[in-house]
């Protein structure tokens, strides 16, 4: 019997061993195929990395390879030496572009480009490029007065609560005074302040580091800017949904101004902050010429490089829109050939301006020193000597009228025209909401 339970025992014993056996061996069939699985998927991904990689890489490279198209241009008209040949530049003047006419314009938009400082509107020369749909070159619609009235106010009234600018990097915060204020005190001159003005945002302040608008960031626009761009585009047919046709009227609600010197650039980029994009870009121009480059949606487009002078108001519109552009040189006046309209009038307003003053202020130096002279001979009787005490006094005054303050006298006058005759001012407005909203959502 005891037997048996051991025999049974045994036989027990060894098909529980092969039951093992072939368990273990069946778990490491399982492990096995696990593994292959594993290996087999971890190679799937990493084929499928490194393909995504070599791809990507493609990409670059061939995009890289395109842009420089861009990139190349712009290089070469920034160059100082030696310079580019300004010849390959387009000017609208003197090259077959394509001409808009105008219909008649209303007697109020008549009244109201009048008191902008334009000319007419039945006058303006409009252009439209055929190889950039959408980009408009207005040239020079403005009188001479004009031109320099709104330089003026670019520089006197803009750069000032509640419009912000980039001096606030340099420690500078204007309360209570105007950029131009301080930079005509002895302080202002002292620290190179002229020069440090880059750029000043009106309406919906732009976010340079987001890149978007909000509530929270916009003032009010300045009106003389709104009736400006209100008249050019609706004598240009432009209205807040694009190129004509419905949208509404055209409403500026955000501004920059951009404050060129003779070195200064500004690199390729697109204009997509604003969340509406229907409405067109309406950019102004004056002091210097610059060459203005307009591209494609991409860098891969080589940009056609075009001639842009005092006055000149551009529109970028359509397709044009959100088309890559830049500005890579300023150029000064020995620097550019000679316009048609400067050869038939003469020089630029500020070139005017500025040799009245100089005339102006040679004048009273020369009676300065005819007085210097009679004062030598003359005797010095008590009623001469307070005479002589006034008329110091008074040219001291003259003096101090000359040196400070942004005034409306036009004392500040020869500081304007020697700012516009070595840089360039440049102010770009634009629609940020559709015509159906106020305000953006919160």
């Amino acid at each position: 019997m005891n037997k048996e339970k051991r025999e049974r025992k045994g036989r027990e014993t060894d098909e529980q061993n092969r039951e093992r056996r072939r368990g273990g061996k069946r778990r490491k069939e399982r492990q096995a195929d696990r593994e292959d699985r594993e290996t087999r998927q971890k190679k799937t991904k990493e084929e499928e990395k490194e393909e995504k990689k070599d791809r990507q890489t493609e990409k670059t490279g061939t995009q890289d390879k395109e842009e420089d198209k861009f990139k190349d241009i712009f290089k070469y008209y920034k160059r100082r030496k030696p310079p580019p040949d300004l010849t390959q530049a387009i000017d609208v003047d003197s090259c077959c572009v394509e001409v808009q006419f105008l219909p008649a314009a209303s007697e109020e938009d008549k009244a109201v480009a009048q008191e902008a400082g334009l000319t007419p509107p039945h006058t303006w020369t409009v252009h439209r490029l055929v190889n950039h749909p959408g980009l408009v070159i207005v040239r020079n619609p403005f009188t001479r007065a004009g031109q320099l009235a709104w330089a003026c106010r670019c520089l006197r009234d803009m750069a000032r609560l509640p419009h912000k600018t980039n001096l606030a990097s340099h420690g500078v915060h204007l309360e209570g005074s105007t950029w131009w204020q301080l930079c005509r005190t002895e302080e202002g001159r002292r620290t190179g302040l002229r020069e440090k003005l880059r750029w000043v945002t009106l309406g919906y302040h732009h976010d340079w580091d987001t890149k978007e608008y909000s509530e929270d960031n916009r003032s009010e626009m300045p009106d003389s800017v709104v009736r400006l761009c209100g008249v050019v585009a609706r004598v240009l047919g432009l209205c807040g949904g694009g190129g004509g046709g419905g949208g509404g009227e055209f409403k500026a609600q955000a501004g920059i101004i951009n404050y060129y010197h003779h070195h200064s650039t500004l690199s390729p980029h697109t204009d997509h902050s604003e969340p509406y994009m229907e409405a067109p870009l309406l950019s102004f121009s004056f002091g210097q010429s610059a060459v203005f480059l307009m591209g494609g949606c991409t860098k891969a487009t080589a940009p056609s490089a075009i001639l842009l002078h005092s006055g000149d108001i551009v529109v970028m519109a359509g397709t044009a829109r959100l088309c890559y552009h830049a500005v890579p040189r300023i150029l000064m006046q020995c620097e550019r050939r000679r316009r048609k309209e400067e050869e038939e009038e003469g020089e630029e307003p500020w070139a005017v301006e500025f040799s009245k003053v100089k005339k102006q202020r040679k004048k009273r130096k020369v009676e300065e020193k005819e007085d210097e002279e009679e004062e030598e001979w003359e005797v010095k009787t008590p009623e001469m000597m307070q005479k002589r005490k006034e008329k110091g006094e008074q040219h001291k005054i003259n003096e101090d009228n000359d040196s400070d303050g942004d005034s409306g006298d036009g004392s500040d006058l020869p500081d304007i025209l020697h700012y516009l005759r070595t840089c360039r001012i440049n102010m770009n407005i634009r629609q940020v909401l559709p015509p159906s909203m106020d305000a953006l959502p919160s």
